[in-house]
Parts: structure tokens; C-alpha cells; sequence
């Protein structure tokens, strides 16, 4: 706060989300300093909290830059299949499990936490992760995947002589490299067109 006193800068990016912004906020305000352009990130510019008369005069005019909504069908009945037993291996799986229910669903392991009894269930279990009402981050990481995915594919799947590379070349299948998977036309045609214009599925 000291350093928003003594400061010239008027424009103010903020990278917090809604708990560490709201402390820091009613400082602020009790300290009176106005004349801020605040320019917000997703976490907290929207926060129904921040939308009371009172923050008015403090964050009236505030820029937001938000992240695109997007909807993953099948997502939720996927994430409902996920369990121990489908998955023994899976390390995240078993951390989900110590998370959610405080227990060790495979005994085996090398843990403090008593042993789960085997009748967890994700359906009966309210959390943030079963929650895919509105995806952002997770939306793009999969649009992300999608777009490499296909990308790898149609590398694969070129032809000598009809590859998007110089002379109508391909890439070696067992050497493909990064620039060239961004560079392929397939990949910057699915990731900026096919995929904001079509719903993805998603398939376990």
C-alpha cells in the first residue's frame, strides 16, 4: 500500500484471484486512494463480491480479460467412471482419493492414511472436481490436445510428394519435431477455425 501511495503509476494489473484480492481491497479503500485503472485477470474481476455500490468509485471502469467458456460433452459421465479399481495404477488417482475421502485405496502403498473401504463413490462426493459446469482452463488445455492430436495424425498419415513442408515434403514419422506441428496447416486450421466453430467430445 505503501508503494500505491508514493507511485505516479496509474494503471494497476492485478494477477490475484477473489481471496487474496479481497483483503488487499478493503485496505485500499480505507486508505482512499482513487484515480486507479485497474486491469483484472478472470479470477476476480467477475467476483459478485466486487459488485456491491461501495466498490464503485474504487474499481468503476476496471478492465477484465476473462477466459472463453467452453462446454466438454461427456466430460462429467467420464470423470463419474474414475476409481481405484478402473485404475490401479494411476498415481492421480489414488491422490484424488486421499484428497476426497481421507483414505488409502491401495493398501499396499507406503501411507499414514487408513485404508478406504471401497464403497467411495464419485457421485456422492460434492467437489470442484466433478464440477464441469463451466470449464475454461481445462477447455483450452483440451482444444490444445485436440489440435496436436489431429495435427500428429495428418503428419503421419502424409504422402511423398503432398507434405505441407518445403518441395511438398513430410516430416520423418520417427523424428517429427515441435516447429513442425505447429507449422502443419492442418493444426493452425483445427486449433483457430474447426475448433471454435464445432463442439468437441470428449472420449475416454
Amino acid at each position: 500500500m505503501k508503494v500505491m501511495h508514493s507511485s505516479t503509476a496509474k494503471v494497476v494489473l492485478v494477477f490475484a484471484d477473489e481471496g487474496e484480492m479481497a483483503p488487499f481491497l478493503r485496505d485500499y479503500m480505507t486508505q482512499n486512494i482513487t484515480g486507479i485503472q485497474w486491469v483484472a485477470i478472470n479470477a476476480w474481476v467477475k467476483a459478485s463480491v466486487f459488485s456491491g455500490r461501495e466498490y464503485y468509485p474504487y474499481l468503476g471502469g476496471t478492465i477484465g480479460f476473462s477466459i472463453r467458456i467452453g462446454h466438454i460433452s461427456r466430460l462429467g459421465d467420464f470423470l463419474q467412471t474414475v476409481n481405484p479399481k478402473r485404475y490401479p495404477d494411476n498415481v492421480l488417482v489414488r491422490e484424488l482419493w486421499e484428497s476426497l475421502y481421507g483414505c488409502n485405496p491401495f493398501p499396499s502403498s507406503v501411507t499414514q492414511m487408513p485404508p478406504c473401504s471401497g464403497q467411495e463413490s464419485l457421485l456422492e462426493q460434492h467437489s470442484a472436481y466433478m464440477n464441469t459446469s463451466s470449464p475454461r482452463f481445462s477447455y483450452n488445455v483440451y482444444k490444445a490436445v485436440y489440435a496436436i492430436a489431429h495435427s500428429l495424425h495428418n503428419l503421419l498419415l502424409c504422402q511423398p510428394g503432398r507434405g505441407p513442408f518445403q518441395n511438398n515434403s513430410c516430416a520423418q514419422r520417427n523424428n517429427i519435431q515441435p516447429w513442425q506441428v505447429m507449422y502443419n496447416p492442418l493444426f493452425i486450421y483445427h486449433y483457430t477455425l474447426w475448433v471454435k466453430a464445432q463442439p468437441l467430445g470428449f472420449r475416454p
